[in-house]
């Protein structure tokens, strides 16, 4: 399920309702998502380093 959403959001698919200035919103979860994986990059490889 989430994968649909993400992919859904690379996508474009909410971006079509300009009264609700969508393509704005779709471009803030892109880049929610893009920092989400970052993070969770960065954290792992902290991890792999200490161990």
């Amino acid at each position: 399920m989430a994968g649909v959403v993400l992919a859904a959001i690379c996508l474009g698919v909410f971006g079509g309702y300009p009264r609700a200035h969508s393509a704005l919103l779709n471009l803030i979860a892109l880049v929610l998502v893009i920092a989400a994986g970052a993070l969770v990059w960065y954290v792992d490889e902290r991890r792999e380093r200490r161990g």
